[in-house]
């Protein structure tokens, strides 16, 4: 199978977005006190963009 290469950059830069919202869940986690509501939508925002379209 060849790989299309604008396919390929396109879905690691989501694949990097998914990464910064995985970080910045990382960050509200540590918050004192935590911001849960920020961690579980940085958390789902990772997904959203990790899905299959």
């Amino acid at each position: 199978m060849t790989h299309d290469p604008i396919r390929v950059a396109d879905t690691q830069a989501w694949l990097r977005r998914a990464n910064r919202d995985l970080r910045a869940a990382a960050h509200d986690l540590k918050a004192e006190p935590s911001l849960h509501d920020a961690v579980v939508f940085h958390c789902q925002q990772a997904v959203e963009k990790t899905r299959t379209r």
